[in-house]
C-alpha cells in the first residue's frame, strides 16, 4: 500500500500491556519519549472519557514544543460538547480532533461530534488491498473481484486470480481492464464488462489472451481456481 508521504519517518510507541489495558501514565510516558527524540507531529488514535491532569501535561509540553498533536474524536456517535471525550477534548490549540466519516464524505453515525471536533476523516467502509480478509468490503476499484466489491465474505482463491488477471492487463497494455470514473468502474466489474486484452493491442499472443480473459471471467467458479 503506498502512501502520500514517501520520506516520512514513524515512530512507534507502545502504551498498552499484554492485556490491552492502558494508563493515562503509560500514554504521558509515549509523550515524553517522542518529545525527547525529535517527533513533530503525535498521533493519539485512543482515547476515553477520565480527565488526566498527567496527561494534560504532557500534551501542554508538546504544545510548547511546537509538536501537533491529532486525536481521535471518539466513536461512541455521542456529541463531545457534552461527553467529554480524551485527548480529544483537552483544551490546548496544538490538537487536531478528528471524527470519522463515511463513503458519503458525511459523518458516520458512529463518530463522536460537536464543537470541539476539528474535521472528519474517511474512517467507515474504507476499501482495503487486503485481497482475502473476510467480514467488510475490500479491494482497489478495478483490480479486485466483482465478489470482493459486493461482499468480502464471498471472497475465494479465484478472487486473487481474478486480481492477478488485472494486474497482468494493465502490464501489458497500460490500462487497467475496466476504466472510467470510479461508479463506472464499479459497474463494469460487476457486469463483466471489458475490452479483450488483444483488441487493445493486436500484438498480443493470442494464448495470452486467453489466459487473462480466463482470469477475468465474472463468475469465480468459471476462472482457474488458483494463481
Amino acid at each position: 500500500i503506498a502512501g502520500v508521504a514517501w520520506k516520512v519517518q514513524l515512530m512507534a510507541l507502545k502504551n498498552r500491556d499484554s492485556t490491552g489495558a492502558s494508563s493515562t501514565s503509560d500514554s504521558a510516558a509515549c509523550v515524553d519519549y517522542a518529545l525527547a527524540h525529535g517527533a513533530q507531529i503525535l498521533n493519539c488514535s485512543f482515547g476515553g472519557a477520565g480527565y488526566s491532569q498527567t496527561f494534560f501535561t504532557a500534551l501542554k509540553a508538546a504544545r510548547d514544543a511546537g509538536v501537533i498533536v491529532v486525536a481521535s474524536a471518539g466513536n461512541a456517535g455521542v456529541n463531545n460538547d457534552a461527553s467529554p471525550h480524551y485527548p480529544s477534548n483537552y483544551l490546548l490549540d496544538n490538537i487536531v480532533s478528528v471524527g470519522n466519516s463515511g463513503p458519503s464524505d458525511l459523518p458516520s453515525l458512529s463518530s463522536d461530534y460537536g464543537g470541539l471536533v476539528d474535521l472528519f476523516a474517511p474512517g467507515t467502509s474504507i476499501l482495503s488491498l487486503d485481497l482475502t480478509a473476510t467480514g467488510q468490503g475490500i479491494g482497489t476499484v478495478g483490480f479486485a473481484s466483482p465478489e470482493q466489491l459486493v461482499d468480502a465474505k464471498e471472497v475465494v482463491p479465484a478472487s486473487d486470480v481474478f486480481c492477478m488477471g488485472a494486474t497482468l492487463y494493465n502490464l501489458i497494455c497500460g490500462r487497467p481492464p475496466f476504466d472510467g470514473s470510479f461508479n463506472e468502474v464499479v459497474a463494469k466489474t460487476l457486469k463483466g464488462t471489458f475490452v479483450p486484452l488483444k483488441k487493445r493491442l493486436t500484438t498480443v499472443d493470442a494464448r495470452l489472451d486467453a489466459l487473462v480473459g480466463r482470469c477475468l471471467i465474472r463468475e469465480p467458479e468459471k476462472r482457474f481456481k488458483n494463481g
